[in-house]
């Protein structure tokens, strides 16, 4: 399947998805915050995966759409917006460390906006976290491009106290 650009079908890319997002998370130096699922996920026909073609980058949609394993390799040319302008759609929600703003800004691009935040806590850490990272907050984000639920729409480093704080991720 290749109905734009970056989509590839799971049961033929699925492999060559797994084994770059992991190399990928070995040697970014923010490689400890890409989510690397099993490798049965990305062999997954409901599972969508969007991977530029030097596999270089990309990032998966689960069958709930949320929007999952978003990666780029150190040495990638590849322009991880356009892969979000393409996949987004597809999505409903997705949940991003906050270093600096940066995810919660990146995905704000293609119409997400961040609906609540959960503290750091190390009992959930990616493993080999560096802790050069800080410990950020989750921001958890749904997509809403029309601004059909009202939410903030601004750099999230000046809104990021009007988000609600829950103490727990599943509350």
């Amino acid at each position: 399947i290749r109905s734009g650009s970056f989509r590839i079908d799971p049961p033929t890319g699925g492999a060559g998805f797994s084994a770059a997002i992991s190399d990928a998370a070995q040697r970014h130096k923010f490689g400890a915050a890409v989510e690397v699922k099993q490798p049965e996920f990305y062999l997954d026909p409901k599972t969508k995966l969007f991977l530029d073609p030097d596999q270089s980058a990309g990032l998966a949609i689960t069958p709930d759409r949320d929007l999952v394993s978003v990666f780029k390799k150190p040495e990638s040319q590849a322009n991880i917006r356009d892969i979000l302008a393409e996949a987004s759609p597809y999505a409903s929600t997705l949940d991003a460390f906050d270093v600096g703003g940066f995810l919660p800004n990146l995905y704000a691009e293609n119409g997400f906006r961040p609906v609540a935040r959960v503290p750091w806590n190390a009992e959930y850490a990616p493993p080999n976290w560096p802790k050069e990272m800080g410990e950020p907050d989750v921001v958890l984000m749904v997509r809403d491009p029309d601004s059909v639920l009202k939410l903030p729409d601004a750099d999230y480093n000046q809104m990021r106290d009007q988000v609600p704080l829950y103490n727990d991720y599943d509350a």
